[in-house]
């Protein structure tokens, strides 16, 4: 019945224009809406126009904002005119979708906004509100997916946005993918955008259209196919056809009060097997309020002078590193090293990573216990002989990583927790320098002692620095708030995990029955 009622109008629009054409043949070349919307202004529609206010608004909404600015507007002129420049209406629409965000969660002051008059929203007949709808489609109202989302989400320049305010909501000129409530499918994939000199970068979000909800990202496969291996569920890149070299593209990405679970066979952990892939230069995240899960590999990778910026967010229980920052080429600047990619890492959870793929950390049959047995012994072996083990013929990554990596680059990490990781909880390797502020690192690895590795540079083979070229060498710093080593229980609060105090969303580590559900609903839709 919903059906029915949700799409008389259009069938009643289509019918009648369908009858114009059949009576004398009124119409032979094509008309614009207002054109069509007054043809069909007839006694037929007389009482469609007389209908209260109060009456219309409601119908418009029942039939939802394609239907409404796609066919209801032609069924005669007063839909039109309404449907085009009510600012209610589409404020309406951008608030049932989840397009308005309320103030507080915004984090932005009203001093440094915008403010319009009501006559100022429509502007040359064009309603801003409605402009803004069409600016950040919704999934699945607008799009089914989200990769079919953004090829008409608009890349809006970082340094050209006018916010539209009212009373309870603000709305930006930024262009945004927003995710209903619930579970979407599939592979994520941004490309840079052409960049010269002295030119912001063109940006976009992809965000839960309501934060106290969230939504899901899944992308999950375990079937050991080629062509499926070492996908990463979300993948940011500058660089084209494989080479750093003339790379002229940038992108600015948001990611917003998302849960992102990953699973994919393969064992490149390095760019492929992850769960958020982030490469090249001027490739700029910004991740904020996510929690991040990989079963097969690795949580986060930034690489190649990428730069990220995480808060308030989570990456727990994935199989290899949970955050891992590095740059394949080095960059020098006269006669020193500059660490390629760069992170700031603040208020957030790293912890419980490291421990394998999934189907060795849970073995469930007498098949999956005598897989997990070959695959140890023959990682086992491979080191004794000196001869490592290809990694085309690895399909599952093995346990022993650390929670955080840094790899020839730098990083600033404040108020995280970084705890429960199966091998060291922060690497600082090759240069790497990591600034570490106010955060606990507890219980990683099996002594007290591994909670932080730094490679010292002078047990390192490097042609350069014997010759006295890098004048940088890696390491941490601490400060200047103290940073915490040792387990520590406060009995009047139980936001604590191995002895460190859980950042922002507690619920992401104490209930880990989410990421259960959502790997329940993978299941059924394969067996449906």
């Amino acid at each position: 019945m919903k059906a029915t009622q949700r799409y008389s109008l259009g069938n009643l629009c289509q019918a009648s224009l369908a009858d114009k054409l059949v009576e004398g043949r009124k119409c032979p070349t094509p008309m614009s809406s207002s054109e069509m919307a007054m043809t069909t202004s007839n006694s037929k529609f007389d009482i469609l126009s007389r209908m209260p206010d109060d009456v219309l608004f409601q119908i418009l909404l029942h039939c939802g904002p394609k239907d409404a600015d796609e066919s209801v507007k032609l069924v005669c002129r007063r839909f039109h005119e309404v449907t085009s420049l009510s600012l209610e209406l589409w404020k309406s629409f951008c608030s049932m979708t989840g397009k308005s965000l309320e103030k507080t969660v915004a984090n932005e002051t009203t001093s440094s906004r915008i403010s319009y008059q009501r006559d100022n929203l429509i502007t040359c007949g064009h309603n801003l509100y409605r402009r803004y709808y069409f600016r950040n489609p919704c999934v699945p109202v607008d799009f089914e997916s989200v990769s079919e989302a953004l090829k008409f989400c608009p890349r809006s320049d970082t340094s050209g946005c006018f916010p539209l305010e009212d009373d309870g909501a603000f709305y930006s000129d930024y262009g945004s993918v927003v995710l209903m409530p619930g579970t979407h499918h599939g592979r994520i994939i941004i490309n840079g955008e052409p960049w010269a000199e002295g030119q912001p970068l063109k940006s976009i979000t992809i965000r839960a259209a309501f934060p106290s909800i969230g939504a899901a990202l899944v992308y999950y496969e375990r079937k050991r196919l080629n062509e499926l291996k070492n996908q990463p569920s979300i993948a940011i890149s500058t660089i084209c056809s494989g080479t750093l070299d003339s790379v002229e593209k940038g992108i600015s990405v948001k990611l917003s009060h998302l849960k992102i679970l990953h699973s994919t066979p393969g064992a490149d952990i390095w760019g492929g097997n992850t769960a958020i892939f982030i490469d090249g230069p001027r490739a700029q995240v910004i991740i904020d309020s996510c929690i991040i899960r990989s079963d097969s590999g690795r949580g986060l990778v930034v690489t190649n002078q990428a730069e990220l910026q995480m808060t308030r967010s989570s990456i727990v229980d994935c199989a290899a590193t949970g955050f891992y920052l590095a740059c394949a080429k080095k960059v020098f600047f006269g006669n020193s090293l500059l660490r390629g990619s760069r992170a700031r890492i603040c208020s957030c959870n790293i912890v419980r990573c490291g421990f394998g793929d999934i189907a060795l950390r849970q073995p469930v049959s007498e098949e999956g216990r005598s897989e997990y047995g070959m695959i140890m012994n023959q990682f086992a072996l491979n080191p004794r002989t000196g001869q490592p083990i290809p990694r085309n013929q690895i399909d599952v990554v093995p346990p022993g990583h650390s929670g955080v990596y840094i790899e020839s680059s730098i990083a600033w990490v404040e108020d995280t927790l970084i705890a429960g990781n199966s091998l060291t909880g922060l690497s600082v390797v090759r240069n790497g320098f990591v600034s570490l502020s106010g955060s606990d690192i507890t219980e990683n690895g099996n002594a007290r002692d591994e909670q932080i590795m730094i490679e010292d540079a002078h047990d390192v083979r490097d042609q350069n620095r014997l010759q006295g070229v890098i004048s940088i060498r890696g390491g941490v710093v601490e400060g200047p708030i103290a940073n915490n080593y040792v387990s520590r229980v406060d009995d009047n609060d139980s936001n604590f995990y191995k002895g460190g105090k859980i950042r922002s969303v507690p619920y992401c580590i104490n209930e880990p029955m989410a990421s259960s559900l959502l790997r329940q609903e993978v299941r059924e839709g394969c067996e449906m």
